[in-house]
């Protein structure tokens, strides 16, 4: 559960969001591409770390949450945490994806 606005109702809409908006090709039949979109969601939910306005509060609510560990060890005590630099070097090593949705951004493991 994420903190602030971006509540559980905001999560799953998110995760819907993504899901319904997932190319299935047109050419598959009914059933395959209903279980298709099945499958994704349920992979979508597998990789959920948080959601937040934007990508960097998606990674400090993730972080607080405990979902995710930063080496954060050389940012002086009482120093704010650089957000958009951790996000930046997490987009950079392809751990992470941000998907921007109508409800908040959402960061899904890369597994």
């Amino acid at each position: 559960m994420s903190i602030g606005e971006y509540t559980v109702p905001h999560e799953q809409r998110a995760l819907a969001w993504i899901a319904l908006h997932r190319a299935v090709p047109t050419e598959w039949s009914p059933e395959d591409r209903r279980e298709e979109r099945r499958s994704t969601r349920e992979n979508i939910r597998e990789r959920y770390i948080s959601i937040g306005r934007s990508a960097e509060d998606a990674v400090r609510t993730a972080y607080e949450q405990g979902r995710i560990v930063l080496a954060l060890s050389d940012i002086e005590a009482g120093e704010p945490i650089p957000w958009a630099v951790i996000t930046a070097d997490l987009r950079k090593a392809c751990l992470t994806e941000f998907h921007q949705t109508p409800y908040g951004t959402v960061l899904l493991d890369m597994g």
